[in-house]
């Protein structure tokens, strides 16, 4: 199991202003799964609240060549922060806790 907390103290052990991520796939397919996205978006959301970015991320699978979530645009946080103009939206958008 990864604990984003864990990855987090890591993080902020080294220092470090950005991230690569990484790990394998023992069954030697290389697919990034469901569960691996939903990881991927958490880490990158709880990096994003220590102001650290996730540059990429790499499934290690047998003898092919690793697969990388930015090539494929994976490297993305499904919903938008606070206040971020999203890339295919005009709007800006404003979670609705936010609102008296």
């Amino acid at each position: 199991s990864v604990y984003p907390r864990e990855v987090v103290k890591l993080v902020l052990r080294h220092n470090a202003a950005a991230v690569i991520l990484a790990h394998n796939h023992p069954s030697g397919v290389g697919e990034p799964s469901h569960a691996d996205q939903a990881l991927t978006d958490t880490l990158k959301k709880a990096l994003a609240l220590v102001d650290v970015r996730v540059l990429d991320h790499f499934i290690v699978a047998g003898n092919a060549r690793p697969v990388s979530f930015a090539e494929r645009g994976l490297l993305y946080v499904r919903a938008p922060a606070a206040g971020v103009i999203h890339k295919n939206c005009t709007k800006r958008l404003i979670p609705t806790h936010f609102f008296l």
